[in-house]
């Protein structure tokens, strides 16, 4: 049996439990709230000209516990594994949110993926995105982190490092076949940081449609060299000018920070919400809470001051348009 069989059977058993997901395909009306993500005509995509805030969960019922809900339902999700429909429909049945998929092809080498030897099971996926989530954008943020640095000891992804024509060859090959098959998947290239190193990996402006950034800060990074805020690490460390010399909306897609000095950490997630509201070119941060070993320390929702900061800071930068505090 195929991978796109064993997909659409997967599909259509969720489609008998639909009526259970947490969230119900319901009217796009209960848009009308203030959010960033927008609906036309019944679709909701994700709004370039307003402030849009994110989270990434392992868990996305955990998503409902926020008071205000976020714009956009962040998770990572390797080739070959577990279905995400559940996921997609707690995100896109109701309007609740935008998804966005970090999709890491593990054990699929980029030339066999430029070549087509995992067509069936790309299609079969982007098939199935397509079926649960056809009334709102989805984001994937694929193979990220591509490019090695010479202060890096090792690679932490098998795709990280790869010769960047073979990478590009990959990108285009599955964009390709994406937008034939769900042209409402957005595609998010997002290296670690942007630079001299990150740049060979670009695969051109016809196959990106946001680029991102990691803006991950550890406590031993941040007092090896102080950073006064989160827009001084995105200056200094994500390279502003780098990134906004693509030309693209960008999104900070994973935002995180951790030291064991709460106000320090509290401060630094306020500067984050000034970040967004004062420049124009970065239209969403994708907050990281995600539950695994390598990132528990960056780990928030369990902290009520920093989860009022993050509710708060939403609320504050739906009240106007990003880059509203000032411009370039």
């Amino acid at each position: 049996m195929t991978f796109r069989a064993v997909n659409r059977i997967l599909a259509a058993a969720a489609a008998l439990n639909i009526i259970f997901a947490i969230c119900g395909c319901a009217a796009a009306d209960k848009l009308n709230n203030g959010r960033g993500s927008g609906s036309a005509d019944g679709y909701t995509s994700l709004r370039d000209d307003v402030c849009n805030i994110g989270i990434h969960l392992s868990d996305p019922g955990k998503f409902l516990s926020f008071e205000e809900k976020p714009d956009i339902l962040g998770w990572f999700e390797k080739w070959f594994g577990e279905s995400s429909t559940k996921k997609l429909s707690v995100c896109g049945q109701d309007h609740e949110a935008i998804p966005m998929i970090t999709w890491e092809p593990h054990e699929a080498p980029l030339d066999s993926i430029a070549s087509g030897k995992y067509d069936d099971y790309i299609v079969s996926y982007l098939e199935n995105v397509r079926d649960v989530c056809p009334d709102n954008d989805v984001l994937i943020r694929f193979a990220h982190e591509m490019e090695m640095r010479p202060k890096y000891s090792f690679s932490w992804y098998e795709w990280q490092g790869q010769d960047p024509e073979t990478y590009k060859s990959a990108w285009k090959h599955v964009v390709g076949l994406s937008r034939e098959i769900s042209p409402q998947v957005k595609w998010v290239w997002s290296p670690n940081h942007a630079d001299e190193y990150s740049a060979p990996y670009y695969p051109g402006d016809d196959y990106v449609d946001y680029v991102g950034v990691t803006l991950n800060l550890t406590v031993k990074e941040y007092y090896y060299e102080p950073y006064e805020n989160a827009g001084d690490y995105y200056e200094k460390v994500g390279r502003r000018e780098w990134l906004e010399g693509y030309g693209k909306p960008l999104i900070i897609s994973e935002f995180a920070y951790t030291n064991d000095d709460l106000a320090v950490r509290e401060a630094y997630f306020k500067s984050v919400f000034d970040l967004i509201e004062n420049n124009p070119r970065i239209k969403a941060v994708v907050f990281f809470d995600y539950d695994n070993t390598s990132a528990r320390d960056f780990a928030f929702s369990d902290e009520p001051t920093l989860v009022r900061i993050f509710i708060d800071g939403m609320k504050r930068v739906r009240s106007s348009a990003c880059g509203s505090g000032k411009t370039d």
